[in-house]
């Protein structure tokens, strides 16, 4: 099933689904294959680009880019933009052996409890 056929796709199949892409990805670039600290820099280094385009995208949202910027502009982009961040962050998190969904529920619980349920 891919991403676009269920909108309410659990987590841990989105991240099943991320690990798919990131084994995919290897084959393409075998030489990530063995080296696992060169997947984690070229992680690191795509989720800073991402997060480049993505604050580019929040600055035409609010107005503040130069007028030739709009062009032709796809006022979707930053919802692509947020995608990709997501998903690069995601693809990080694995590359550094971190229990990606478990890091993202217990964040959002202590969250909760510090805003919501303390009010």
């Amino acid at each position: 099933m891919l991403c676009t056929e269920r909108v309410n796709m659990k987590l841990d199949e989105l991240i099943s689904q991320l690990a798919e892409i990131e084994e995919a990805l290897k084959k393409i670039h075998p030489d990530l294959e063995s080296d696992n600290e060169k997947v984690i820099l070229a992680r690191s280094t795509k989720l800073n680009e991402e997060v480049g385009e993505l604050m580019e995208e929040v600055l035409l949202k609010l107005g503040l880019q130069r007028p030739e910027k709009y062009e032709g502009h796809d006022k979707s982009n930053i919802e692509k933009e947020l995608g990709d961040v997501f998903n690069s962050l995601i693809l990080l998190g694995l590359a550094l052996g971190i229990d990606v969904k478990q890091a993202i529920v217990a964040r959002v619980e202590e969250m909760h409890q510090k805003y919501v349920k303390t009010r």
